[in-house]
């Protein structure tokens, strides 16, 4: 996805860590507040990448990801709520998630 990945989150040099308390708001709907707000920090002009369950995603994809939502509130940004691993085997295909 982004071969660079490791070596652009080196450069870092301070982080922003985003929370959201969800008082009454269903889990679904702070985890939709929780993805816009790191979309919205991604942003601005300095910012390299963001780590999210052990993937390091590049700024414009995870913005792209996110305000897809724009379009259709039933769409879940599930691509940045969880790591998904595919891999090959000899009877299947095994499936890992981390998120």
């Amino acid at each position: 996805m982004w071969p660079e990945a490791v070596d652009v989150a080196k450069t870092h040099k301070s982080y922003v860590l985003v929370a959201v308390w969800a008082h009454g708001l269903p889990l679904v709907e702070a985890g939709k507040l929780h993805v816009k707000m790191v979309a919205t920090c991604l942003k601005q002009p300095n910012a390299i990448s963001v780590y999210v369950s052990g993937t390091v995603f590049q700024p414009k994809f995870y913005i792209k990801v996110v305000f897809m939502m724009e379009d259709d509130e039933d769409i879940l940004p599930v691509l940045v709520w969880m790591y998904l691993g595919l891999s090959r085997a000899k009877r299947g295909i095994p499936c890992t998630c981390v998120g």
